[in-house]
């Protein structure tokens, strides 16, 4: 599952500690009627993406940005899990 960077923003606008349980639903439809359900939880921490920073006297999540190609692009981490490189939350 891949969330946009909205989503990601979303969540972690949510957030009220340092992690938010997300869980991801599917269901199976037949002829109208729903015969089956799964559904996964994650959890999303807050882990070292960035500082926190106080505005307007509200503590924010500061969100790191990298210049590519003369843009600004938000910089996401990625974590080794099994030798294998993958986006970080």
């Amino acid at each position: 599952m891949q969330l946009t960077t909205q989503e990601r923003e979303t969540l972690r606008n949510l957030m009220t500690g340092d992690s938010l349980t997300v869980r991801y639903v599917v269901c199976a439809v037949n002829n109208g009627s729903e015969i089956a359900w799964s559904w996964k939880d994650y959890k999303m921490t807050r882990g070292s993406r960035g500082a926190r920073i106080k505005v307007n006297g509200q503590w924010k999540e500061g969100i790191p940005y990298v210049r590519v190609n003369n843009q600004w692009k938000e910089a996401i981490p990625y974590i080794r899990v099994n030798n294998q490189w993958k986006e970080g939350i």
